[in-house]
C-alpha cells in the first residue's frame, strides 16, 4: 500500500527591497503600508536583512539574508534574525577573493552559532 505524501504549504516571501524608496525616495511609504502591501498582494512573508522594522510585521513570515565576511559579524547577524523570528537565514559566505580556506573557516563558525540559535541556513 503505498502512503500519500505530506501536504507542503508554499510560501511566497516578498523582498523588501523591491520597495525600497517606494513609490518615490521623497514619498516612501510607511513600514506598515509596505506590510500591509505585501500581504494584500498574496504573499505569506518577507525575505529581508534582520532590520528593527520587521518586529512589526505582524503575520507575515520571515526568511532573513545577510552577507557575512568576518566571524565577529557571525554572532550578531544570526542574533538578529532570529530574535526577529526568522524561520532560517541566507548567508552570502565572504567576498569574491575570500581564500578557501577563510571561507571554510567562517562556514564551519556559522555553523556553530546558528546550531546554538537553532536557526537553520544556507550559504
Amino acid at each position: 500500500m503505498k502512503s500519500t505524501p505530506p501536504i507542503r504549504p508554499l510560501w511566497i516571501f516578498a523582498s523588501l527591497w523591491s520597495l525600497r524608496q517606494y513609490p518615490t525616495r521623497h514619498r516612501e511609504w510607511s513600514w506598515d503600508k509596505k506590510f500591509d502591501a505585501i500581504r494584500h498582494a498574496g504573499f505569506t512573508g518577507i525575505f529581508s536583512p534582520p532590520i528593527p522594522a520587521l518586529a512589526s510585521r505582524g503575520d507575515l513570515r520571515y526568511l532573513a539574508v545577510t552577507s557575512l565576511d568576518t566571524p565577529s559579524k557571525v554572532k550578531p547577524a544570526l542574533t538578529a534574525a532570529a530574535e526577529l523570528g526568522a524561520l532560517a537565514i541566507d548567508i552570502q559566505l565572504g567576498d569574491y577573493d575570500t581564500p578557501l580556506a577563510e571561507a571554510v573557516k567562517l562556514a564551519v563558525h556559522i555553523r556553530r552559532v546558528a546550531g546554538d540559535l537553532n536557526l537553520p541556513f544556507a550559504i
